[in-house]
């Protein structure tokens, strides 16, 4: 079974956006965020755990993704 992209990836809501969306002011740029988190994080979890699988969930729920 294969997991979809969001749950692999944090940024997949912006790389799998819908070529009809229109950002009122362009794509958005979540590289500072990104950054401050990875730096300030407490815990790095193993590649494929449930809790990076649940953490890449929640980081494209911020960003507005809709299941």
């Amino acid at each position: 079974m294969s997991l979809p992209s969001f749950c692999l990836d944090k940024d997949a809501v912006l790389k799998d956006c819908l070529d009809n969306i229109k950002w009122r002011n362009g794509l958005p740029n979540y590289t500072k965020a990104n950054t401050l988190f990875d730096k300030h994080k407490t815990t790095d979890h193993q590649s494929g755990s449930l809790k990076l699988i649940v953490q890449n969930i929640v980081k494209n729920w911020e960003k507005g993704f809709i299941f």
